[in-house]
């Protein structure tokens, strides 16, 4: 199949323990296309840096076209506990 979507397909988003979104980024390229074999498998590495020691939820959101059909899949949400390194 082939898919069309931006430089990455994953949209992340890290978000502090009020629910405010702490991370901003801009994805380059859109349309690039891909195609993907079947039980084909996308990966991609996302790096962030959290400087306050908190509690933060993430996930991560594909988006892409198939055809023109859009389609836009959440992971589920990961809570985690960042703490100070001291």
């Amino acid at each position: 199949m082939t898919i069309l979507h931006a430089s990455g397909v994953f949209f992340f988003t890290i978000k502090d323990s009020n629910g405010k979104r702490v991370n901003t980024f801009a994805m380059d390229d859109v349309g690039i296309i891909r195609t993907l074999q079947a039980k084909g498998e996308i990966t991609e590495e996302y790096i962030y840096k959290l400087e306050e020691p908190g509690y933060y939820e993430l996930s991560a959101t594909a988006r892409l076209n198939i055809g023109e059909d859009h389609f836009e899949v959440e992971t589920n949400k990961l809570n985690i506990e960042v703490i100070p390194l001291n």
